[in-house]
């Protein structure tokens, strides 16, 4: 029984050690997201240009510069359709 509290306990503290690792999330399976990393909704009315901004570090100063990207080009998201309901 201790054996197997061992290897529990081994398993977070790799899994925490090696989330602390990467530094940037990754995107939810199936958003739309762009080239420029930033998600559909940052780009106006998802085909203009992205409205986000990139945190940069310059001189050691955080600096806030608008997304250079000029159009979305990430996967088209499904139609959406009305149905109305069904009257019994």
């Amino acid at each position: 029984m201790i054996e197997g509290a061992a290897i529990l306990l081994v398993g977070l503290v790799t899994g925490y050690l090696a989330g602390r690792r990467s530094r940037r999330p990754e995107p939810l399976t199936g958003a739309a997201v762009c080239s420029c990393h930033h998600p559909r909704g940052q780009h106006l009315d998802g085909k203009g240009p992205c409205q986000a901004d990139n945190k940069q570090s310059v001189n050691g100063v955080q600096v806030f510069l608008s997304c250079p990207c000029q159009l979305y080009d990430g996967p088209e998201p499904l139609p959406q359709f009305y149905a109305p309901e069904i009257q019994p």
